[in-house]
C-alpha cells in the first residue's frame, strides 16, 4: 500500500498513472479526499496465479517478448475471446490473506474509530494515457463501496477490467503490449457530494490553452462523466477570471431558451460564478503543478468545499512550441503565427521541409545582417512552421504598421492580429533600451515581404514596365537555377545551399510587385 500523500511520477510503475496525478495535487496543496493506492505488485501476484499460460497467449506475445507492434492475424473475435478468458480468470482469484490484511488495514484508517466509511475504488492503469492516446475510462469505477469485504471484492473487479474487450482493442490498436500493462487500485473516501463534474484547463473543443471549461450537475460526478445527463456548461479566461460562457443543463430542470454566453437566471445553474472562478483557478494551480493542461474531476460538498478527485493530462491538444528563448522572451503569454498557412501550405511539411526552411530562415538572417536581434522566430510545431509574434503586438509601432503589412502577406490573419492587440495579455510594452529591443529598420529587414515594398509604387504607376521587369527576373532566375555538368554530389550540394541561402529568397521577392500592386487596388 501507498499512501496517495506519498504518490509521484516517479513511483508511476507501481501506482499508474492516475494515482500519481493524485499526488502530484496533493504534494501541491490543492485539496485532494485522503486514500491509499494498491499497487501493481497486488496485481501482477494475482495475474500469476490466474493461468499464466493464458496471459502468455494475449496478443503481444509471452512475458518478457514484445510484438505490440504486429497487428496482423488478430481479427476482433480472437481479441475477444483471449479478453474474456483472462478477464473471468482474474476475478476468480481469491485475494491472498496478507493482502486482504493490509487492504482491511489501510481502510480502517480511512474511517477512524472503527467506522467503516464509504469509498471510491478507482483503477490506475500503468498504460493510462499516453502522449499519443488516452485509456481514460477503460477501466472500472466503483462508488458508495462501504466496508472492508465490498472493498476487496470491488478490488478485484478493477483488477479484472483490465481486460474488458474495449481495453484489450484499444492497446492492441496503439501497439501497446498486453503483457506490459499492469494495473494499480486507489481506494479515496467519498465525497458526500452535493455538485459534481468535470473540468478541463484547457478548452478541448477549440486547443485553448488559459480557457477552463466547467461542466456541471447535482450529486455525483459520474452522471456527467457517464453522459448521462446534459450538464450546465461553463467556459472561463483562466487569466482575467471572466465567465465567457454560460449554458444551463438539464439537470437541474433548467428553463431551456437561456443563450449560450448570456447571463442565465438566478437559480437556473448549479453553480454560483464565484465557484465557477474558484474551480478555474484550482484547475490552473494543477496545470502548473502536473505541468500539462488537466482533465479533473471534482465535487463540491455540503460545507462548499471543492475537493478534486483526480486528475488526468489533455492529450488531444495542439502541441505548443518550446522556443529556446531568453529569459526576457519566456516570460507570460506568448502567440505565434502559423507560419506555414501564410506561405499556402495547408498540409504539414516533410522532415526534409522542416531543414530547408530552417537553413532558409538563418540564410536570411545571416545575410540581412539581423541576427539574433529579430524577435520573428520560427519554430516547427506539428510539423508547420510557426512565427512568434508577441513582440510585434507589444510594440507601438508594429501595431501602426504590421496589420496594413500584413494585408498584401496575408489578409485574413488581419483580423487575427487585430484581436490579439485588445488582449490585455499582449499590452502595449514600455519602452526599452535600443540594445534589447531591435530597431524598426532591422524588425522591418527581417521580413522577406518588405523588399517588395520599394517597387510598388512604379508597378501601380506603370503596370505594363512592372510586368516586363517581373518576365526579365524570371528568366535570370531561371538561370540560376541550372547547374553546368558534370558535377559531382558535394559540387551538387554546394549548388543546392547557395540557391536556397542566397538566391531564392531575393529571386521570389522579385515576382511579387506585379501582384502585390494589383491586390492594392482592390
Amino acid at each position: 500500500m501507498i499512501d496517495l500523500a506519498e504518490a509521484g511520477p516517479a513511483l508511476i510503475p507501481l501506482i499508474g498513472g492516475k494515482a500519481a496525478g493524485l499526488g502530484g495535487l496533493i504534494a501541491a496543496g490543492l485539496p485532494v479526499p485522503p486514500g491509499f493506492c494498491i499497487t501493481t505488485a497486488a496485481y501482477h501476484r494475482i495475474a500469476a496465479a490466474a493461468e499464466a499460460e493464458l496471459l502468455a497467449g494475449l496478443p503481444g506475445g509471452a512475458p518478457g517478448t514484445d510484438h505490440s507492434a504486429e497487428k496482423a492475424g488478430n481479427d476482433e473475435a480472437d481479441l475477444n475471446g483471449f479478453a474474456d478468458r483472462t478477464r473471468e480468470s482474474i476475478a476468480a482469484v481469491p485475494v491472498p490473506e496478507d493482502l486482504a490484511t493490509a487492504i482491511r488495514f489501510a481502510y480502517a484508517g480511512l474511517g477512524g474509530e472503527g467506522r467503516e466509511v464509504p469509498v471510491a475504488v478507482r483503477s490506475s492503469a500503468t498504460a493510462e494515457d499516453l502522449p499519443e492516446a488516452s485509456f481514460a475510462g477503460q477501466q472500472d469505477t466503483f462508488l458508495n463501496v462501504t466496508g472492508a469485504d465490498a472493498l476487496l471484492e470491488a478490488v478485484r473487479k478493477c483488477w479484472a477490467s483490465l481486460w474488458t474487450r474495449r481495453a484489450v482493442a484499444y492497446r492492441h490498436e496503439h501497439g501497446v503490449g498486453q503483457h506490459t500493462a499492469g494495473i494499480a487500485v486507489v481506494v479515496q473516501r467519498m465525497v458526500d457530494a452535493d455538485i459534481s463534474g468535470v473540468l478541463f484547463t484547457a478548452n478541448p473543443l477549440t486547443g485553448r490553452r488559459r480557457e477552463a471549461v466547467i461542466d456541471a450537475a447535482p450529486g455525483l460526478g459520474d452522471v456527467v462523466v457517464g453522459g448521462a445527463v446534459n450538464p450546465d456548461h461553463f467556459v472561463v479566461d483562466t487569466a482575467s477570471g471572466n465567465i465567457l460562457e454560460r449554458t444551463p443543463g438539464t439537470a437541474a430542470d433548467a428553463p431551456a431558451g437561456v443563450a449560450a454566453g448570456g447571463s442565465a437566471p438566478p437559480g437556473t445553474l448549479c453553480l454560483t460564478d464565484s465557484q465557477v472562478r474558484d474551480l478555474a483557478a484550482l484547475g490552473d494551480r494543477a496545470e502548473h503543478a502536473l505541468g500539462l493542461p488537466q482533465d479533473l474531476e471534482w465535487s463540491i460538498d455540503g460545507e462548499g468545499r471543492i475537493l478534486l478527485l483526480q486528475s488526468r493530462p489533455i492529450t488531444t491538444l495542439y502541441p505548443v512550441p518550446d522556443a529556446d528563448l531568453d529569459d526576457d522572451l519566456r516570460r507570460g503569454t506568448r502567440a505565434y503565427m502559423n507560419g506555414s498557412l501564410i506561405q499556402g501550405l495547408t498540409r504539414p511539411l516533410t522532415p526534409m521541409g522542416c531543414s530547408v526552411m530552417e537553413f532558409l530562415t538563418v540564410s536570411y538572417r545571416t545575410g540581412s545582417g539581423s541576427g539574433d536581434l529579430v524577435p520573428y522566430r520560427y519554430l516547427v510545431v506539428g510539423m508547420r512552421l510557426f512565427v512568434d509574434v508577441t513582440e510585434i503586438l507589444r510594440s507601438k509601432s508594429s501595431r501602426l504598421m504590421i496589420p496594413r503589412l500584413m494585408k498584401l502577406a496575408d489578409a485574413r490573419s488581419v483580423d487575427v492580429l487585430e484581436y490579439l492587440m485588445a488582449d490585455p495579455r499582449f499590452a502595449e510594452a514600455p519602452r526599452i533600451s535600443r540594445g534589447k529591443r531591435p530597431s524598426a529598420r532591422v524588425s522591418l529587414k527581417s521580413l522577406p515581404q518588405m523588399a517588395v515594398l520599394p517597387y510598388l509604387p512604379a508597378a501601380m504607376i506603370r503596370p505594363a514596365a512592372a510586368l516586363e521587369r517581373l518576365r526579365r527576373a524570371d528568366e535570370k532566375f531561371r538561370r540560376t537555377l541550372v547547374l553546368p555538368e558534370p558535377a559531382g554530389a558535394a559540387r551538387r550540394l554546394d549548388f543546392v545551399q547557395r540557391i536556397l541561402g542566397k538566391e531564392l529568397l531575393p529571386g521570389l521577392m522579385m515576382q511579387l510587385p506585379p501582384p502585390a500592386a494589383g491586390y492594392a487596388w482592390l
